[in-house]
């Protein structure tokens, strides 16, 4: 072998050598990038954690970036729902629980969110088969079975709306809500002397519950209690219930 092909062979050699540290140099960083790369649930744990410490904005980005990376991911979905129902965005809110319920069916919280999203746009009839879906899932929260029946008075359903409300009672005694919404479903069965017995109980629990004074002045008024009733009115007006004010104009100073 002469000085020249000698010469062309340390070349091509050397070029061989160039090519393998390129590749490999390339390799490791394309192993680098995917190591360091965050998962769909790197980043549902950071949005977790944006939206516990008040951050919605990079909350959602955060939801947003785990569902590009994995579009099945419903948890994300739902968490994305929560912060749009937060902000009033309730169809939105709809759309994302309906796919955290396309693919976690047996998300309880999803279905009682969905149906409190629907409340909010006053489709009553919509939620309630919701609220069932989450009842069944879940049959000891209260809230679920409070706020159906809040949906069942809203479509004048107020003997069903009084047996959820018993259930809310049933589970928490002392939780003065549904009294007061127990109430106004007697209320609207004219069933008045029953409604101001729970009307009481609401106040007995909770002593600034200003709806419970409200509407326990309208029961009163209406057993001919005028006195009683705008006494109701007017600490229901001390406690910040911006209606009272009309109702002593109306029924009070004349």
């Amino acid at each position: 072998m002469n000085q020249d092909e000698t010469t062309k062979k340390q070349i091509i050699m050397k070029t061989i050598n160039s090519i393998k540290l390129v590749f490999v140099l390339l390799s490791f960083l394309l192993l680098s990038s995917t190591i360091h790369a965050q998962t769909a649930e790197e980043y549902y744990n950071n949005g977790n954690t944006k939206f516990h410490d008040g951050d919605n904005v990079g909350a959602i980005a955060d939801y947003n970036k785990a569902i590009e990376l994995n579009p099945k991911y419903g948890h994300a979905y739902f968490k994305r729902a929560e912060i749009e129902y937060k902000q009033n965005d309730n169809n939105a809110a709809i759309a994302d629980y309906s796919k955290a319920i396309e693919f976690e069916p047996k998300l309880m919280d999803a279905y009682y969110g969905r149906a409190n999203a629907k409340v909010k746009l006053g489709d009553f009839a919509g939620a309630i088969p919701d609220y069932n879906k989450a009842i069944e899932l879940e049959p000891g929260y209260e809230m679920t079975y409070n706020n159906r029946g809040f949906a069942k008075q809203n479509l004048n359903d107020y003997a069903g709306a009084i047996v959820d409300f018993d259930k809310v009672i049933e589970l928490d005694p002392t939780f003065d809500k549904p009294y007061n919404n127990r109430g106004m479903a007697k209320y609207k069965l004219k069933q008045y002397k029953e409604s101001i017995a729970d009307f009481d109980k609401a106040i007995e629990l909770n002593p600034k519950n200003a709806t419970a004074y409200y509407n326990r002045g309208f029961a009163k008024y209406d057993l001919n209690d005028k006195e009683g009733a705008c006494s109701d009115w007017n600490k229901a007006k001390d406690l910040g219930n911006s209606k009272a004010d009309d109702a002593i104009k109306n029924y009070c100073n004349n």
